[in-house]
């Protein structure tokens, strides 16, 4: 199964590859959808990332246990400064 999948991913990145080369107006043309797809997965990978965060900490339940990387967590979730933000 991950094999397939693996070789759909470098497929498609092949594909798009050549599509961009050989059709650049196109390529250009798409662009919006392009951005509006990346927009989207972020959209989805913070909150995925935030809840992952927040149900380890509520897990753990001492936060002095988590010491360092907890105090980092909690500067990350209430500053904002999450690193997979742009």
């Amino acid at each position: 199964m991950k094999t397939k999948f693996a070789f759909f991913i470098l497929t498609a990145t092949a594909l798009g590859a050549l599509f961009g080369y050989f059709f650049p107006e196109t390529g250009v043309a798409i662009k919006p959808l392009g951005d509006a797809f990346i927009r989207l997965i972020k959209m989805v990978v913070i909150p995925v990332i935030v809840t992952t965060l927040l149900v380890g900490i509520t897990g753990v339940g001492d936060i002095k246990r988590m010491g360092r990387v907890g105090v980092k967590t909690i500067v990350w979730d209430c500053t904002g400064k999450h690193p997979t933000r742009s």
